[in-house]
């Protein structure tokens, strides 16, 4: 059943509640499916919600023309969850993703977070690594700016070196 409009947000700020309730209840070892097949656990899910928040708080914001940025400890470790979990890896290949055919950085320019995605050792996958090579392309901005652009959101980072191919491999495009 539809909720009428005057009640949306008073709905919508209960189901939060609850949901925080739960999670805060719940040992976070839990067993609980996500999308994630490496991660069953309520501590997936606890974590990816704040994630989830933070970029949509910072979509709203956008928005309505008042910038905003994500803090970057929650910024980096929604990176490391996207290159884990979205990213093409042996454990959950993607037959269209095309080879690299290189190396590329991302580098945090505000905190000490960076990783190096190459092609795995299958097709179809990329193989993350903490950490660059000081030499390698890579893609530098604050861990907030880098989170967006993974989630194309904006194009506010640094592409140092990086060629145009390999960087559409990464993102996907043909």
């Amino acid at each position: 059943t539809r909720v009428p409009d005057t009640e949306l947000i008073n709905h919508f700020t209960a189901g939060a509640a609850r949901l925080a309730d739960v999670l805060r209840r719940t040992p976070y070892g839990d067993s609980a499916w996500t999308w994630a097949p490496a991660q069953q656990d309520v501590g997936f899910i606890a974590r990816h919600q704040v994630q989830e928040a933070a970029v949509h708080h910072w979509d709203a914001a956008n928005a309505a023309g008042q910038p905003s940025s994500i803090e970057p400890i929650p910024a980096a470790d929604a990176i490391e969850e996207f290159l884990t979990f979205s990213a093409p890896s042996e454990a959950d290949p993607d037959p269209d993703q095309q080879p690299l055919n290189g190396a590329l950085g991302l580098r945090c320019t505000d905190i000490d977070a960076s990783w190096t995605i190459t092609d795995g050792a299958k097709p179809g996958t990329m193989r993350i690594t903490d950490g660059v090579v000081d030499n390698l392309p890579a893609v530098e901005g604050t861990a907030s700016n880098l989170l967006l652009w993974l989630y194309r959101r904006t194009d506010d980072v640094n592409a140092k070196n990086v060629d145009p191919k390999l960087l559409k491999a990464f993102l996907g495009e043909t």
